[in-house]
């Protein structure tokens, strides 16, 4: 594991333990910022290290028991063997250890089991984003900022729980 990502959990700790939820009882909008660790799957995780990520948040709801969590995340993934991507030019390899995002969302179903606790079941989908360091040979003669890297957009599929609880 990274220094960087053993930074952001310790981080992650130390923030969350510097506030309190207010007393739960209904779920209402809400916005937040998370710091967690993204961990890639199966074959992706052969080639990505877990990496810290940071992200924005919100929350609306749905009924009282459902609430949708639109979401947008940042991390910064570090290769451990180069990535074969199908360029323009032909196939090209390169690493990927450039800012990337997920943005998506999320359906929650809410359990309160407590004025002071919450459980959650989550499921979601959404499209990373990713960018490798090799540069196009075409970036050279092309005004466009934004496309001078391979990289490649990817759905993906997320499920979770989450237990939030008042500590003060």
């Amino acid at each position: 594991m990274r220094i960087t990502t053993l930074f952001t959990l310790f981080l992650g700790y130390l923030v969350s333990g510097q506030h309190t939820i207010p007393e739960i009882t209904k779920l209402g909008p809400n916005l937040r910022l998370e710091t967690g660790l993204y961990i890639p799957l199966g074959k992706f995780a052969e080639t990505i290290d877990p990496s810290p990520s940071f992200g924005l948040i919100g929350g609306i709801e749905l009924t009282d028991k459902f609430r949708l969590d639109p979401q947008l995340m940042f991390f910064i993934p570090q290769s451990r063997k180069t990535v074969l991507i199908d360029g323009e030019e032909g196939v090209i390899s390169g690493r990927i250890n450039s800012l990337s995002l997920n943005f998506g969302a999320t359906l929650n179903r809410v359990y309160i089991l407590s004025p002071n606790s919450l459980f959650e079941l989550r499921a979601g989908t959404g499209l990373s984003v990713l960018e490798t360091d090799r540069k196009k040979e075409s970036a050279d003669n092309c005004d466009d900022s934004n496309d001078h890297y391979y990289g490649t957009a990817t759905p993906f599929f997320k499920a979770g729980i989450g237990f939030k609880t008042r500590l003060l």
